[in-house]
């Protein structure tokens, strides 16, 4: 069913079902009162978006459908995993990139389908100097995950990029940029 025609409308609606079906509401007020900015959270879980990402086509238009409903978080965490690898475009990333909300959701673009694309070292590049510290941690989680996976890549403007991040002595990347370095030293 990867690609074949899907009824966006139907996929949506039991997605939504899925949603309520495994709503906590425990977790959805931890989440808020801990500075989630979605509008809508249903306190689902990762193991538990993957889970309903495997009932579901890899599909760019339901993906596209789900990421753009920048109101329910859960929608943002599902949208990476049913996106398909080979048809998720460089322009596309750096749209999405663009509109990252917080950290949770960038960790899972970055693991579910950034840095499964060929141009993942150049997104590196690209918001390495992003004025928005959230999209530099974005760009930090993703040569993370390039790192750890052992993809060629230019380790020596990781190092730059990571030392310029704990020198800036920013929260939301310093300690992430600090893997990096170890990381990169260890191998």
């Amino acid at each position: 069913m990867e690609n074949e025609e899907i009824n966006i409308s139907n996929c949506i609606r039991e997605i939504k079902q899925e949603f309520f079906a495994f709503r906590n509401g425990v977790i959805a007020d931890r989440l808020r009162s801990a500075g989630d900015p979605h509008a809508i959270v249903f306190g689902l879980n990762l193991p538990q978006v993957v889970e309903i990402s495997s009932r579901f086509p890899q599909n760019s238009q339901l993906a596209q459908t789900l990421w753009e409903n920048v109101t329910v978080r859960e929608s943002r965490m599902l949208a990476p995993m049913l996106f398909p690898k080979d048809e998720f475009t460089e322009d596309l990333a750096k749209q999405w990139i663009e509109s990252i909300e917080n950290q949770e959701i960038a960790d899972v673009l970055c693991h579910r389908l950034l840095r499964y694309t060929a141009f993942a070292e150049s997104l590196c590049r690209s918001f390495a100097d992003n004025e928005r510290a959230l999209v530099r941690y974005l760009a930090l989680r993703l040569a993370m995950n390039l790192l750890v996976l052992r993809k060629p890549v230019d380790r020596h403007f990781l190092s730059k990029f990571a030392t310029s991040e704990i020198g800036s002595n920013n929260t939301v990347t310093k300690h992430l940029a600090q893997s990096i370095i170890d990381e990169i030293n260890e191998g």
